[in-house]
């Protein structure tokens, strides 16, 4: 249910990025932004966002289109990221 909401947030956010709500309606959690035309200067507007609206630090090893360039892969690194967050609050 948590997932949901994040991969739900993820495409208003992708949407931002494109300027077109139109270009990702072809993007499922698993297609390649690469693929879909993301240059890198589309990422790091990507990870800006993500990192403004969950409120997290996305971690610098994982910032790379091959690591992080699905809604998949950037939903686990989210969920990763709140999980450690709120076991640490504990």
């Amino acid at each position: 249910m948590y997932e949901e909401k994040i991969k739900k947030d993820l495409y208003k956010i992708l949407c931002n990025v494109y300027s077109s709500s139109d270009k990702i309606k072809n993007i499922s959690p698993d297609t390649d932004f690469k693929k879909e035309g993301m240059d890198s200067i589309m990422f790091v507007e990507l990870i800006i966002e993500i990192e403004n609206h969950f409120k997290i630090d996305f971690p610098y090893e994982k910032m790379t289109l091959k690591q992080a360039g699905s809604i998949k892969a950037i939903c686990e690194i989210i969920s990763s990221l709140k999980y450690c967050k709120e076991t640490a609050n504990d």
